[in-house]
């Protein structure tokens, strides 16, 4: 899965004027890998503890985490990053949190700092998603409405093949 968002990635770097450095680029990317591993993770772990204390299962659950990460959270994550970078940047007066400038020779120093405050602003997303869940539970008939169509006789697996596979293939590349 990751390598076929990567592959997106690859191409688009090839459509961008000015093309950055191959050496910027993977500073760049490997922030966005960095913090889509962070969030897998957390999905995850969140869809497990939702099916356990819900009636809604695992796969909804991611389903519907991956469709408000991708859309309504870009937005969320951009607001974030922003509001991060004027505080370390600004108002603290700290070097290397401005997002995709590293330095003159590039440091490996500011890319710790800028991937710290994606993941950062990545977790106030979910925590501002977590909260849209709890606001409209009614959310999750969603989700059950959106995967209806695999409730076929191989249903299971065709939902988690969706669900883990395709579904987030199809909207990490959108998002990307």
């Amino acid at each position: 899965m990751g390598v076929v968002v990567i592959l997106s990635l690859v191409y688009k770097r090839y459509r961008e004027t000015p093309q950055r450095p191959w050496r910027i680029w993977l500073f760049d990317v490997s922030k966005q890998v960095v913090g889509q591993m962070f969030i897998h993770g957390v999905n995850v772990l969140l869809s497990d503890l939702g099916s356990n204390h819900t009636s809604s299962n695992a796969c909804v659950l991611y389903l519907l985490n991956i469709l408000l990460d991708t859309t309504l959270g870009v937005a969320l994550i951009y607001m974030n990053l922003r509001l991060l970078t004027h505080l370390f940047s600004e108002k603290l007066n700290l070097k290397g949190f401005e997002s995709g400038v590293y330095g003159n020779p590039p440091s490996f120093r500011f890319w710790i700092r800028q991937a710290a405050a994606y993941v950062l602003a990545l977790a106030m997303m979910k925590f501002l998603l977590l909260g849209l869940f709890a606001l409209f539970p009614g959310i999750l008939k969603l989700g059950e409405w959106l995967l209806g169509w695999t409730s076929t006789e191989d249903g299971d697996a065709v939902q988690v093949i969706f669900t883990i596979g395709i579904f987030p293939i199809i909207m990490n590349i959108i998002q990307f």
